[in-house]
């Protein structure tokens, strides 16, 4: 990087996602109307120190993120005090948590995500930041307990792959998305209905019966613990909410008749469970359902021939229940399992959501998928009593990656123009 000492009347720089090397120039520091401060996505590296910001006192933006800078700044350290937005994402802030960031009173965003911070969260941090909207300590090695924040004013938090502990209490009212995942929380969950995603911990209990109306946009319930009951018929209120994953719980009954409402669902992910009755009809009214996996649960009857409605479905997994009729020969009216080309999985108001890894069963294996899941197409209704002849209607179906009808009561033959299944990767009719 240059010497920029020339520019004095700078207000805004902005240098990121470039191949700029070496450290930063101290003579940075003199440019004493700067507002933006931008360095980010580049191959930096050296100390940061506080002569890089000496002259900084209207500096309200400072994103120095991927790069390999060590911070080298007092405890006590006090200035910047205009700073209204902090990246410091991938830098080297650790170990110890920076104390000098709690003076920054005018933060409404914060990243210190994968910022090799292995300390444990001072009380001071939960109170500082009266105007604090969004905070990322995503990958850190983070320990304590999540206090009580409910008073403050936070949309996004993303606590995710840390050593966070303790009970789970209230969250801000106007939490946008939650982010827990990987760390050891526990306790039961009454902010759920507060709250847009909740992951991969330690929690437990019932559902309860949320009945507040969520926003216009809504993200995912995504709820892989131990939670047991059944699903409460409220969840129908969450028009506008697009996946439901609550795969590998303690959950009985029926899927609630007031899910009917709501139309925007993509994903649901309820396999693993201890779910009766049988298949309801109006599934087919999920006009966006990509995703339906009802795998390992204790669902009988037919394959409602309604299911045939999901014309957007890339997934359908029905495995390992108790279904006993034909399959529905209408399978052609699957227009994307029919299309050999990836999916757009865009959703409105978020653009491409974010699922997690995900598990399927693929090739006599449970797989963790990671991504890409456009181009993941599969059937799978094996381990059931499905009795009569494989419907012709697969046939059209030639985008499908994998099909398994294995050990179930098929009768007659294997259908002459399977061979028209292009992409199919995997068929299994064992048994």
């Amino acid at each position: 990087m240059p010497d920029l000492r020339a520019f004095s009347s700078l207000t805004q720089l902005n240098l990121s996602a470039n191949n700029f090397t070496g450290s930063i120039p101290v003579s940075v520091g003199q440019l004493a109307k700067l507002q933006l401060l931008d360095l980010s996505h580049n191959s930096l590296e050296g100390l940061v120190s506080e002569s890089h910001f000496i002259k900084h006192d209207k500096l309200n933006t400072l994103d120095l993120s991927f790069n390999s800078l060590i911070f080298d700044i007092p405890l006590d350290w006090s200035h910047l005090y205009q700073l209204k937005t902090l990246y410091l994402a991938r830098c080297n802030v650790g170990p110890y948590f920076p104390k000098w960031i709690r003076f920054q009173r005018n933060l409404s965003f914060l990243d210190l995500s994968g910022a090799n911070i292995a300390d444990e969260a001072p009380e001071w941090f939960w109170n500082s930041f009266s105007l604090l909207q969004n905070l990322y300590l995503y990958d850190n090695q983070i320990w304590g307990t999540i206090p009580n924040l409910s008073f403050t004013s936070i949309e996004f938090m993303d606590l995710s792959v840390n050593h966070f502990s303790g009970s789970i209490l209230l969250f801000p009212a106007n939490a946008d998305r939650i982010y827990l995942s990987g760390n050891m929380v526990s306790g039961s969950i009454s902010s759920i209905c507060k709250t847009h995603l909740i992951s991969d911990n330690q929690l437990s209990g019932f559902l309860p019966n949320c009945r507040s109306i969520f926003p216009t946009c809504t993200l995912p319930i995504w709820l892989t613990t131990v939670f047991s009951g059944e699903i409460p018929a409220s969840f129908g209120n969450l028009r506008n909410f697009v996946s439901l994953h609550m795969h590998g719980n303690n959950l009985s009954g029926e899927l609630p008749y007031n899910l009917r409402h709501c139309q925007e669902l993509r994903f649901i992910d309820l396999g693993g469970n201890n779910l009766n009755g049988e298949i309801p009809t109006w599934i087919g009214r999920l006009y966006n359902m990509q995703y339906l996996i009802l795998r390992g649960n204790k669902l009988h009857g037919s394959i409602p021939i309604e299911i045939c409605h999901l014309t957007n479905i890339h997934v359908l997994d029905l495995s390992l229940n108790n279904l006993s009729s034909i399959i529905p020969g209408c399978f052609n009216n699957f227009t994307t399992l029919a299309s050999k080309n990836a999916s757009n999985l865009d959703i409105p108001c978020f653009g491409s959501i974010y699922f997690g890894n995900l598990s399927f069963h693929w090739k006599g294996r449970d797989l963790e998928y990671k991504g890409n899941l456009g181009f993941l197409k599969l059937i799978d209704f094996s381990s059931n009593g499905l009795i009569g002849n494989i419907p012709k209607s697969f046939a059209h179906l030639r985008g499908l990656k994998s099909l398994n009808l294995s050990r179930n009561s098929l009768s007659e033959y294997i259908i002459p123009n399977i061979g028209k299944m292009e992409m199919l990767d995997s068929l299994e009719l064992s048994s």
